[in-house]
């Protein structure tokens, strides 16, 4: 009698944990998100940071004191540039220069040199595509409204960069590499969110751009310099929550990928590429 009590309360047991099991993945159990971040693109500059940029580079390189741009016999006939230069006075000379130009286009092409000196600099702003493929293993729906990607210095885990997502880009145009293609012919749609089904999966192309304050507060003065940093992609809900968060990857910026944004060209970082290589070749003599 007793043994078949403890058989019914075992049985019981178990139809109990199996309608809970059903009754969690049916009704009670939310959404799951996972996502993973395995390749970065570096997007070239937006062409009015490059003009920008271009117009200081080239003032701050005709008043250089020690390596002055000869500027000999180019301004002649524009007494107004020749006095600024004399007198050093960077404000005249920066609203002559762009009167000029507005007349006759003035080709400056940065040595590489002096290009590296305004790494850092806000114009020379690190922007990033970074497509992800983004999978519900949960059972409702969810939708998410923004995406964050923060970026942290490895040397200086107090530096900090963030940037979020206001566009998704066209990947067929970015790889038409050889043709001209404006900023406008690269953007395939706003970012409206992602909504995504139960066991269903999402692939997005964001464009994530940089915001240096929050709330009237600094999170950076510069942008990214060549070194070594770690990324990492949170998604939120209309409401602020917080439901995605991908695992940190670490990511080196080269001066090469840096100069190519600034040339007109993207480049890529394979995150796992690497790895995958080595784990497949297995024990190999490499020469």
């Amino acid at each position: 009698m007793q043994s078949l009590d403890l058989g019914t309360i075992i049985a019981l047991s178990v139809s109990a944990v199996s309608l809970f099991i059903v009754l969690y993945k049916d009704f009670w159990q939310g959404f799951r998100l996972k996502s993973s971040v395995d390749q970065v693109f570096f997007i070239r500059l937006p062409g009015n940071n490059k003009k920008e940029l271009l117009l200081q580079m080239f003032i701050d390189h005709i008043l250089d004191k020690n390596e002055p741009l000869n500027t000999k016999g180019h301004f002649t006939g524009h007494p107004k540039i020749l006095n600024a230069i004399e007198e050093s006075n960077y404000d005249a000379l920066k609203a002559e220069i762009v009167k000029l130009a507005q007349q006759n286009p003035i080709n400056y092409d940065p040595p590489i040199e002096r290009l590296e000196k305004y790494f850092g600099h806000k114009l020379f702003s690190c922007t990033f595509f970074i497509p992800l493929l983004i999978h519900n293993a949960g059972r409702k729906f969810a939708h998410i409204s923004s995406l964050v990607l923060i970026v942290k210095d490895e040397n200086d885990k107090k530096k900090k960069w963030a940037y979020s997502v206001f566009l998704e880009l066209d990947t067929k145009e970015l790889l038409q590499r050889h043709k001209e293609k404006t900023d406008i012919d690269r953007i395939s749609q706003i970012f409206y969110g992602l909504s995504i089904g139960p066991a269903e999966k999402v692939i997005t192309n964001p464009h994530f751009t940089p915001f240096y304050e929050v709330d009237n507060k600094i999170i950076s003065n510069e942008s990214l310099k060549p070194g070594s940093y770690t990324i990492q992609v949170f998604g939120f809900s209309a409401d602020g929550e917080r439901i995605l968060r991908t695992s940190q990857k670490k990511l080196k910026i080269s001066s090469k990928n840096l100069i190519e944004t600034f040339s007109g060209s993207e480049s890529g970082v394979y995150l796992n590429t690497d790895l995958a290589i080595k784990s497949s070749l297995g024990k190999h003599n490499y020469t």
